[in-house]
């Protein structure tokens, strides 16, 4: 996929885009320093995901988000990252769903509280944001209820 490419499928969304809570403190630490989550253990990002991720929102109409995501965010985030997100929470639109619907999803029991709320929202609404992320069990989920999502994982730019 081009950049050129990747831009276009972007925008397409005018519903926004909605990072996964994993890409969220991603984009939070590159506000940091670009380097500064690429020695995370729990995601082992690189460069590239970050430099994907910087293309993605810059193109993006608006970010997007749910109250399961900025919580599991939150209580993953170094207190840096945290004065950051709350900083963006004033500034992204919510859009929140009851943790006892979410909580029927069939795979709520493989996948979370959090992903499942991104299934739930998003298979819920007329108006879809493209959701990124780099987890793949939730990829598959998503493109299996054919619901708009890009994996970081999966956009390899080719080489000059």
């Amino acid at each position: 996929m081009r950049p050129e490419e990747l831009e276009a499928r972007v925008r397409q969304h005018q519903a926004g885009v909605l990072l996964d809570t994993n890409v969220l403190l991603l984009y939070l630490a590159r506000k940091i320093s670009p380097g500064y989550a690429e020695g995370w253990k729990r995601t082992p990002f690189t460069a590239r995901h970050g430099d994907v991720l910087d293309l993605v929102v810059g193109v993006a109409h608006r970010l997007v988000t749910t109250p399961h995501v900025l919580a599991e965010a939150s209580n993953l985030a170094s207190e840096e990252v945290k004065r950051l997100l709350q900083v963006l929470v004033a500034t992204v639109e919510e859009r929140t769903l009851e943790a006892r619907l979410v909580g029927k999803d069939p795979v709520f029991l493989r996948l979370g509280l959090a992903d499942c709320g991104l299934l739930t929202m998003a298979g819920r609404h007329r108006r879809r944001p493209l959701i990124v992320t780099v987890d793949g069990p939730l990829t598959v989920e998503l493109e299996r209820r054919k619901l708009p999502v890009l994996n970081l994982n999966h956009v390899v730019f080719p080489t000059a």
